[in-house]
């Protein structure tokens, strides 16, 4: 009787030290339970912000490849507005030279015909001058034949 009290007493103090241990037990299973839900609760927020996030990351990727399609075109306008620019600067300098030319050709063009006019001019005074000197001989002429002729008259009077 005295040993199945001795094990009667251990065993009832094996069961306040399992009681103890157990309600230690649901202290730490209420905080895991209280942690659980807690970080459920969180898990939840942050579910809630990454379908946010995927939403902004999708705008973003969607914003981003707009702008790499026109950063695309205009790199090809600006190869477009190089290649007009070669194109002008090389018909400038093609029309520069024409007009360049086109000087030189009207600048000889104008020696030539002040060549031809000087030649004209000379050549129009040495016939006024022709012209006078055949007026003044034509005229001396004249007035010697009216002489004669006065003459003739007075002599067949």
């Amino acid at each position: 009787l005295n040993i199945a009290n001795t094990k009667i007493g251990q065993l009832e103090s094996h069961i306040e030290e399992l009681t103890a241990e157990l309600e230690r037990e649901r202290s730490v299973n209420a905080n895991l339970t209280a942690t659980v839900s807690d970080l459920q609760k969180e898990l939840d927020m942050a579910q809630t912000n990454a379908n946010g996030y995927d939403d902004i990351v999708a705008i973003l990727q969607k914003e981003a490849a707009t702008y790499q399609s026109q950063l695309s075109e205009s790199n090809d306008q600006t190869e477009v507005y190089k290649q007009k620019k070669i194109d002008l600067e090389e018909l400038l300098s093609k029309t520069r030279d024409s007009l360049v030319d086109e000087k030189k050709r009207v600048y000889d063009a104008l020696e030539e015909k002040d060549a031809r006019i000087a030649h004209l001019d000379q050549e129009l005074a040495e016939k006024l001058n022709d012209i006078h000197s055949s007026k003044a001989t034509n005229d001396k002429t004249t007035v010697q034949l009216k002489k004669m002729r006065n003459n003739y008259n007075s002599e067949k009077i």
